[in-house]
Order: structure tokens, then C-alpha cells, then sequence
């Protein structure tokens, strides 16, 4: 096994600007190591000395972090290896790098939609604030995305690959998110085909069966809270939607604009 030199990419690190950091990272300096500091247990080196005999020093926390959040972010993974010194088997191996931290992240920082009242207030309240008091009441925005991919294998997917194919020619998932009034997100759902239709998504999704649920026996039983999604979703009672079509009638037309003209419809 060759030596390493795994010093380059922390000094890099260290030297950019703080613009340039979160460019590259998609995270700012400071919540970097925030984040860092609640997995660091978690992902650093579990036999330092076995990685000092093979390849000259362990890959630190910091390092793992680093890699796996530029990866994310859109680098390509051969640079990411040169820049921090690590082998690219090792960088997407199930033990080392990439899942390892992914996996951490994902149980540090659960993804979801709280339904308890004081956090469901607040998220209403601000909501509320956001649209200058036109969404009163609002809980969460929703809305899909078309990820492009290549055509999936039989052994992937069954005999239904055609069913991958979307609406605008490529072959894709849809991908249904969640944000809060912060453009946080509160529900990710990536398991529907191509082909799927948004409202169908969201029909099928954990997160619609509990909020079903706690409106008709829980805890949003008598409560006026909602979602808002696009034109592609059915108004219900809990589901608010706009005016579907072009030249509306101008009643129709500026209840969109003050509902859904908001930078939150854009952001997922």
C-alpha cells in the first residue's frame, strides 16, 4: 500500500475564504463544525494504527466529513480522493468514508415532520410571518422534482423499466420534498418512478397517512392547519392549492399570487 499525504486537503481547507468554503461544502464554516462536533464519535478512526501501517495515517472525522459533504455537493469523486489523500475504493466502500458519514448524519440529524403542538405552532407562526399573514395556518409547502438517471435494469426495477420514462422524455425518479417557512426540509420521498404523478406521490407517502391520521383522531383533530403544494396536487381540506389555468378572473388570480407568488414555492 502507498502512503498518503491526507495534511493537503485540511491545509486547503484552512486557507480558503469562508465564501469559497461554503461554495464548495454547501455549508458555512461554523456549521460545518457544528455538525462535525455531533459525529466525529461516530465516524472517527475505529484502528488508527492499522491505517498508519497500510497507508501512513488514519482518515480523520474532519477529512470523512469533508469528502462525503463535497461529493454531495457535485464534485467528482477522483478530485475529492486527490485532494484529500484516499484511495477511491475505500471512498465508497460501506465502512470507510462516503456511507459511513452519510449514514451517521442521517441518525444525528433525523428528517421529518414534527407533529408536536409547540413545534407545529411555531412552524404555522412562521409561515404566517413569512407570507405577511396570508398563511395562516400552514404547516408545510410541497412540491416534486423530475432526477434525471439512465434507463434502469430489469434487474433493478422488475418488468415495469418502462414506467421510469417521464413526461419530458428522459428516464427519471420523481422526488417529493417538504420545506418549512426556512426552507428547511421536513419530508423527502425518492421511491416513485418517472412516470408517477406528483399528487400520487404524496397520496401514498408516510407523511400523508399521519397527518390523515392525527386530523381525524389526533392531535390536529379540530385544528385549521394545512399543506400548500402547486397546481399538480388536488385541493382537499387539508391540502391547499391554486387556481389552475391562465387569464383567471382577477379574484382567482390575485388569491394565487398572495398564496403561492412566496420564494418557499420556488425553493424545493
Amino acid at each position: 500500500n502507498s502512503h498518503r499525504n491526507r495534511t493537503y486537503g485540511l491545509q486547503f481547507m484552512k486557507n480558503i475564504d469562508d465564501d469559497k468554503f461554503q461554495r464548495m461544502f454547501r455549508l458555512s464554516r461554523k456549521a460545518f463544525y457544528k455538525l462535525h462536533e455531533l459525529i466525529k464519535t461516530e465516524i472517527s478512526p475505529r484502528s488508527p494504527q492499522n491505517a498508519i501501517n497500510s497507508s501512513g495515517s488514519p482518515i480523520s472525522s474532519v477529512t470523512k466529513l469533508a469528502a462525503t459533504l463535497r461529493f454531495l455537493a457535485g464534485g467528482s469523486y477522483l478530485d475529492i480522493c486527490a485532494l484529500f489523500g484516499l484511495d477511491p475504493n475505500n471512498f465508497f466502500s460501506k465502512h470507510y468514508v462516503r456511507w459511513p458519514t452519510i449514514e451517521t448524519i442521517d441518525h444525528i440529524l433525523p428528517l421529518g415532520l414534527s407533529l408536536k403542538s409547540d413545534d407545529l405552532k411555531q412552524t404555522s407562526e412562521e409561515f404566517s410571518k413569512f407570507s405577511h399573514g396570508k398563511l395562516n395556518g400552514c404547516i408545510m409547502a410541497i412540491d416534486g422534482w423530475v432526477c434525471k438517471t439512465r434507463q434502469p435494469m430489469v434487474k433493478e426495477v422488475g418488468l415495469d423499466v418502462k414506467a421510469y420514462r417521464n413526461r419530458k422524455s428522459c428516464w427519471a425518479i420523481v422526488v417529493l420534498a417538504g420545506c418549512d417557512a426556512r426552507l428547511r426540509f421536513n419530508m423527502v420521498s425518492a421511491r416513485s418512478s418517472g412516470s408517477t404523478h406528483d399528487h400520487l406521490i404524496w397520496e401514498s407517502s408516510v407523511v400523508k397517512s399521519r397527518l390523515d391520521e392525527e386530523f381525524k383522531n389526533g392531535s390536529l383533530r379540530n385544528t385549521d392547519y394545512y399543506v400548500i403544494g402547486d397546481e399538480a396536487f388536488v385541493c382537499t381540506d387539508h391540502l391547499l392549492t391554486p387556481w389552475s389555468g391562465k387569464n383567471l378572473e382577477p379574484c382567482k388570480d390575485s388569491f394565487n399570487y398572495a398564496s403561492f407568488g412566496l420564494p418557499h414555492m420556488n425553493a424545493i
